[in-house]
């Protein structure tokens, strides 16, 4: 009797974990069963977004932000006296626009970006080293920009479309050398546009720039359309990435444009002396980044890239430039953080280089093509 009891008991617990086992089973089975399900539900749930956004963005979009920057530092005389510290006012206005169209096939994009600034510094002033006694004005401009952007394209596929680009940079207010101390001697050194002159060997010396308020100087070496660029050119439009773009025409028209009799004199921004525009056909890339890094912070980055092929650039040698040179690079990023609905933040990162810029302009800084600029900004925003 004992031995049968012995023998049901083991049954028992051998039918227990048998029923155990089978029971785990089927629940793993239940949980991949949930888990498919949910795959599939994810996946219904992000095309029926992707419909809403592209219902959402049919037709017309348009809108825009402004911002005001705005820092003002003062000192008493005793304060400036003892410390050494000086008054400085900064001012700034941006406005950026947008308004783009798109259906089934066809997008239409149209951006313009506006900035002015300018700064005064109270320990500044600028001296006419020609009448003493005399000064010129200390507002120095900062930011300047004006910035048109429009792209129009037929879609191939999601990914895949041909468009037509055009973009077009000025500035509003005039620009003036301010001077440098390039060898140290603690005098402002003179800028000195030259020309190589290829029937002499010998550069020559089309105009002396000397620094704002020096013998009464107040030659300007930029103003609004001088210069100007306009590029337009058919290309091939590709969404790599989310939030990454890239744009490629082979085939871009540049003109750039100096509407101003003396800049044109001679020559400046790569225009022959006394004309006022250049023609140029190139290659044309363009590489655009946008994401939001954190609820609050986006970065935006765009890098341009144009070849001139048809008219390169000629040295002070006569000789064309190295086509590495002879690219024209802009490349600019943009960190944007929102503090709250009307105080932003951002830090603007800019590099450029256009070897029509940098020639025929020779001084005593050397020959630098590369050009660099950093702004942080802090300010009030308005967006609409």
């Amino acid at each position: 009797m004992r031995k049968i009891f012995l023998i049901a008991l083991l049954f028992a617990f051998a039918g227990f974990g048998v029923s155990a086992q089978d029971s785990e089973i089927q629940l793993k089975k239940e949980i991949k069963d949930l888990e498919t399900q949910v795959g599939a539900l994810n996946k219904e749930t992000n095309a029926k977004k992707a419909q809403l956004e592209a219902l959402m963005t049919r037709g017309w979009r348009t809108g825009g932000l402004s911002t005001i920057l705005v820092s003002n530092v003062s000192y008493n005389d005793t304060w400036k006296e003892v410390s050494g510290n000086n008054n400085n006012l900064n001012i700034e206005g941006n406005l950026n626009l947008f308004g783009n169209y798109a259906d089934d096939q066809w997008i239409w994009e149209n951006g313009a970006r506006f900035t002015l600034g300018f700064n005064k510094n109270g320990g500044v002033t600028f001296q006419d080293t020609a009448n003493p006694g005399e000064t010129f004005n200390n507002w120095l401009k900062g930011a300047d920009e004006i910035n048109l952007y429009s792209k129009f394209g037929y879609k191939f596929s999601e990914k895949v479309r041909l468009s037509l680009l055009a973009n077009f940079r000025s500035q509003f207010a005039k620009g003036f050398y301010y001077g440098a101390d390039g060898n140290g001697d603690g005098i402002l050194d003179n800028q000195y546009i030259t020309r190589p002159n290829c029937d002499t060997g010998v550069a020559d010396t089309l105009q002396t720039i000397k620094p704002y308020g020096t013998d009464g100087n107040t030659d300007y070496i930029s103003k609004f359309l001088a210069p100007a660029y306009l590029e337009i050119g058919p290309g091939i439009d590709w969404a790599a990435a989310p939030g990454f773009t890239v744009f490629f025409s082979p085939a871009t028209y540049k003109l750039t444009i100096v509407n101003d009799d003396f800049l044109s004199s001679y020559g400046a921004f790569g225009v022959d002396v006394g004309e006022k525009t250049r023609s140029e056909v190139g290659a044309k890339l363009m590489a655009g980044y946008n994401r939001k890094l954190m609820s609050n912070l986006t970065v935006t980055s765009t890098l341009e890239a144009f070849a001139n092929y048809t008219d390169p650039s000629q040295d002070q040698n006569c000789e064309d430039v190295d086509f590495m040179k002879n690219i024209d690079v802009l490349w600019n990023t943009v960190f944007g953080l929102t503090v709250n609905k009307y105080i932003t933040a951002s830090l603007d990162f800019t590099v450029k280089r256009d070897v029509d810029q940098t020639y025929p302009l020779y001084s005593v800084l050397g020959d630098e093509h590369w050009q660099v600029s950093n702004l942080v900004k802090v300010g009030f925003a308005y967006q609409f």
